[in-house]
């Protein structure tokens, strides 16, 4: 019983990690995408 719910923990552990990777990263992405557009719009302004 130990075993499992330290295993349990761990993937817990595990999966909150990859959401917190994946949002970050989803994050950054979108931000990265928000200065193309707004560089693309003072390109376009000239």
């Amino acid at each position: 019983m130990c075993l499992e719910s330290v295993t349990l923990s761990k993937t817990c552990e595990g999966l909150h990690l990859i959401n917190t990777i994946t949002t970050f990263v989803s994050l950054s992405y979108i931000t990265q995408n928000e200065r193309l557009d707004k560089e693309v719009q003072i390109y376009s302004h000239d």
